[in-house]
């Protein structure tokens, strides 16, 4: 499978990134590098086009930066907060 090679791809976006936790300002300076990769530069431009530069979603409709809450996943915070009552 494409992405479980390490690859110039890998080594750009490494998991755990925390692309979404970025104020908007290192997002774009960050997508604005070009690099020797044609593959990359396309992702890198699709990510702009779709979700930076949206007409549907703004970045701060989706980006966590300067949020308490660190999740979208309301199951996710439910159960988050189910442990922590349990645990105390």
């Amino acid at each position: 499978m494409a992405y479980t090679r390490k690859d110039e791809v890998y080594h750009f976006f490494p998991p755990g990134h925390g692309f979404a936790i970025s104020p908007r300002k290192h997002m774009i300076d960050a997508l604005d590098k070009k690099v020797n990769n044609d593959y990359l530069n396309a992702v890198m431009e699709y990510v702009i086009d779709t979700w930076i530069n949206s007409s549907v979603f703004s970045v701060e409709c989706w980006s966590i930066f300067m949020k308490s809450v660190k999740t979208n996943n309301d199951c996710e915070v439910w159960h988050n907060r189910l442990n922590t009552s349990i645990a105390t």
